[in-house]
C-alpha cells in the first residue's frame, strides 16, 4: 500500500518540478545594463508568455540598436529568438529552454556556431547574470543591473 503511494508522489514531485521551470520569466521585463559598460537590454511584455526586447549600446547620447530579442511560448516550449542584423544573414536563431534549474533558465542550440546556449539567472531584486556558452563551455558573462521596470520603447 505505501509503495502505491509512494510511486505516484515521486513521478508527481518530478512532475512539478518540470514544469516550475516554464514559469514564464517575467522578472526580465525593463531596461538593464551591463555593469561598468555602456551596454543594455530592454524587455517589454507583450502577453503572460511573450516578451520581446532588444539589447543596444549608447553612442553619443544615440541609442545603436544590435540585437532584436523575443522570448515566447509555443507547444508548450519556452523560446528565445535572437535577431543580430549584420549576423547569420540577419536570419533569427531560436533557442529552446533546456529545463534543469529552478533559478535560471537556460536556452540551448547546439546547431547554431555560437553561442549555443544562453542562460539567464535572476540573482536577486534588479540583479541578473546572462552567460553566454559555446559547446564547448568557453564564452563570457555578463552582469547586470536592472535601471527600471517600465521598458521604453
Amino acid at each position: 500500500m505505501v509503495v502505491r503511494i509512494i510511486i505516484p508522489t515521486v513521478f508527481l514531485l518530478v512532475n512539478l518540478a518540470a514544469n516550475c521551470q516554464t514559469k514564464f520569466p517575467l522578472f526580465l521585463e525593463g531596461t538593464w545594463q551591463v555593469d561598468e559598460k555602456n551596454t543594455f537590454e530592454t524587455w517589454k511584455k507583450i502577453s503572460g508568455n511573450h516578451l520581446k526586447g532588444y539589447s543596444f549600446v549608447m553612442k553619443d547620447s544615440t541609442k545603436i540598436i544590435t540585437e532584436s530579442l523575443e522570448i515566447y511560448v509555443q507547444n508548450d516550449n519556452l523560446y528565445y529568438a535572437a535577431t543580430v542584423p549584420d549576423q547569420n544573414d540577419g536570419k533569427t536563431i531560436v533557442f529552446k529552454l533546456v529545463p534543469g534549474s529552478l533559478t535560471s533558465y537556460s536556452f540551448e542550440n547546439p546547431e547554431h556556431d555560437f553561442p549555443n546556449k544562453i542562460i539567464y539567472t535572476n540573482i536577486s531584486e534588479g540583479k541578473l547574470t546572462v552567460e553566454v556558452l559555446g559547446n564547448s563551455g568557453a564564452g563570457f558573462t555578463l552582469k547586470m543591473t536592472r535601471l527600471s521596470i517600465n521598458s521604453p520603447n
